[in-house]
């Protein structure tokens, strides 16, 4: 089945559309099927990139004194392309026009929509913002063909137009984009059938009917060693556009068994419930003096509030069985024990980042309250962490400098705060030092603290040429501490500081991380590793 021509005139189409999204209009492709035995084959995709869609200016065409929201549309779509050298980026255009559209509706101004076109003189284009008339045509039907598998509801439920509606352009062009988005969604269209005051809608979906998958993966830390995991996933089960994941996997430090269901809300899809129940075993000898063993149960609903900002909310039921302590001193044996947990988390998220695993330009903020209350729980506490990433760059530019942030504070509401409850630090999160190496410690004991931060200072680009090599390049310098434990003699805040090196192999399956870093001012009782290597995470 994987010899189809249509499977790979499939993949050309999304391969072309996505270059055409960045301004690669008159880019090629052709592609080779290449026999190695008699049960392998080789395919192969050529690329010809061409020249990239540059805008010469952002032109308004129309006649008129625009209004504040004109404006305030203008110049954020201006400061974008500024910020990506005036290269053509549909992406950028969509959402303005999506933003200032929907204030028009808002405001009840129905009679005309912007929109964008490029327009070509003296060898400039120009990127052109012209008025729409709408016709003010009411949907009267939205008929679906095409869809065997996935219920009707559920693409009614992706698309910005209900029967009754106005029918504007931008909410047609808003929900063709969601349905191409999904996954189980090859392709979308959308036809008008008009009438004298109305027009019907008829959506042809072209369905992907292989939704499920199997997964076989090995992976490497630096902080837990070599891993192994297999997982069984749908994200179209039996035709309701949900997700349902199960996996198991284990390393060096735990073996976990899980189960994840993600449910869209079909009257509301920004919101989703999510849940999973887990069964855990820790071998935490060599860290914190003692083994561990979790059962337990979550739920959390979830809420994209826009395409960059979302947030959550949760409660998780643990049964925790923890034995075998290594000695009797009270920081192992606080641990030892059963009790059950009631955790609450909320979290909220800003991602303005250009790439989920090697960003070189945007945003990323996150901070998550964890509490676990008194009333309802075995052993109370409560943590909150803030991640802060702001990187200064763009796609089109071959170097970046970058700034990353981490600060979390964590107590008991009653006595200690037991060093599994505790924040580490070192390894991945720090790098010169080695896992769970920063902070005080009793023997081979890991006792963490109760605060930490890190701040991290660097710049990266490529290694060597440029992009296509797949091969990134960062120097930084990390400044940080941990304090606080409960059970250390000396609490004192006393900084660390170690300063580095790292290459990002960007893989077609997953990012490989070298890095080199030294400390530069560390404490006696600090544990140093200059070398670290992981699979499946970049820096």
């Amino acid at each position: 089945s994987n010899f189809k021509s249509e499977l790979f005139n499939f993949d050309k189409k999304k391969i072309i559309s996505k270059y055409k999204e960045k301004g690669f209009f008159n880019m090629n492709i052709t592609h080779e099927l290449i026999q190695l035995n008699n049960s392998r084959f080789k395919l192969i995709f050529y690329i010809e990139e061409k020249d990239r869609l540059y805008i010469s200016k952002i032109v308004s065409d129309f006649e008129d004194t625009p209004d504040e929201k004109y404006d305030i549309f203008f110049n954020s779509l201006k400061n974008k392309f500024e910020k990506n050298d005036f290269y053509y980026d549909k992406k950028i255009i969509d959402e303005e026009l999506d933003k200032l559209n929907q204030k028009l509706i808002d405001s009840n101004e129905i009679s005309y929509s912007y929109q964008a076109a490029i327009l070509e003189k003296n060898d400039d284009f120009y990127l052109s913002i012209y008025r729409n008339n709408e016709k003010l045509k009411v949907v009267n039907k939205i008929n679906i063909v095409g869809n065997s598998i996935t219920r009707d509801k559920v693409i009614r439920s992706k698309i910005a137009i209900e029967p009754g509606d106005y029918l504007f352009n931008h909410n047609k062009t808003k929900s063709l984009r969601r349905l191409n988005k999904l996954r189980y969604i090859n392709s979308a269209k959308i036809n008008e059938v008009e009438e004298q005051d109305s027009v019907d809608l008829d959506i042809e979906i072209n369905e992907n009917k292989k939704t499920g998958n199997f997964l076989l993966a090995g992976s490497f830390s630096g902080d837990t060693g070599l891993g192994f995991a297999i997982g069984l996933n749908d994200y179209n089960f039996l035709g309701s556009g949900n997700e349902l994941n199960s996996s198991f996997d284990i390393n060096s430090e735990q073996a976990k068994f899980a189960i994840d269901y993600k449910e869209y809300l079909l009257t509301k899809p920004s919101l989703t419930n999510n849940y999973s129940i887990f069964n855990v075993e820790k071998d935490l000898t060599d860290s914190f003096g003692f083994k561990s063993e979790e059962t337990g149960f979550g739920y959390k609903i979830g809420y994209d509030y826009s395409e960059k900002v979302n947030m959550s909310f949760g409660i998780k039921y643990n049964d925790k069985k923890n034995h075998s302590g290594i000695n009797s001193n009270n920081f192992i044996q606080e641990n030892i024990g059963n009790f059950n947990q009631f955790t609450l988390n909320y979290s909220l998220v800003y991602d303005s980042t250009n790439d989920i695993f090697y960003p070189s330009s945007g945003m990323f903020n996150k901070i998550n309250f964890e509490i676990s209350p008194k009333s309802i729980s075995d052993d109370s506490y409560y943590k909150i962490r803030f991640n802060n990433d702001v990187y200064f760059g763009s796609e089109e530019k071959e170097s970046f400098f970058f700034i990353s942030n981490r600060i979390g504070l964590a107590d008991s509401f009653d006595n200690n705060l037991k060093t599994i409850n505790a924040f580490s630090l070192g390894g991945l999160n720090f790098k010169g030092f080695d896992y769970r190496g920063v902070g005080p410690s009793s023997g081979t004991t890991y006792l963490g603290g109760n605060n930490f931060y890190t701040v991290t200072l660097g710049h990266g680009g490529q290694f060597l040429f440029d992009k296509k090599d797949n091969i990134n390049f960062r120097s930084f310098i990390t400044s940080g501490s941990i304090w606080g434990s409960d059970y250390a003699s000396n609490n004192n805040f006393e900084n660390r500081l170690s300063a580095g090196m790292s290459l990002d192999i960007l893989t077609a399956v997953f990012p490989i991380s070298f890095s080199y870093a030294i400390p530069l001012q560390k404490e006696d009782e600090d544990k140093v590793r200059r070398f670290n290597f992981s699979i499946g995470t970049s820096f």
